[in-house]
């Protein structure tokens, strides 16, 4: 006659691994958070790149605003507009 400890000792030593549900489901989760870590790290990447182009543009935009308030250029670079008459 079988004892319980028996008993539990074959259940357990037949249940050795993973089931296939389990290994898809671990899976669908990397694949869900490599996806979201995907669109982070790419929105990253173009936020890093629009402030590299920024930084770069700086020095530039700075002398022609210079220029534009030495009266030396006819198109003007930056529009004042004074408190109260802003656009709506």
């Amino acid at each position: 006659m079988p004892t319980a400890t028996s008993a539990l000792c074959s259940n357990k030593a037949s249940r050795g691994g993973f089931s296939l549900l389990e290994v898809l489901m671990a899976l669908f989760i990397i694949a869900v958070l490599a996806a979201v870590l995907s669109r982070i790290l790419q929105s990253s990447l173009l936020s890093h790149r629009q402030i590299q182009q920024e930084i770069t543009d700086a020095p530039r935009i700075q002398a022609e605003i210079d220029r534009q308030f030495a009266g030396e250029l006819d198109e003007p670079v930056l529009s004042l507009t004074p408190v109260g008459q802003e656009k709506k």
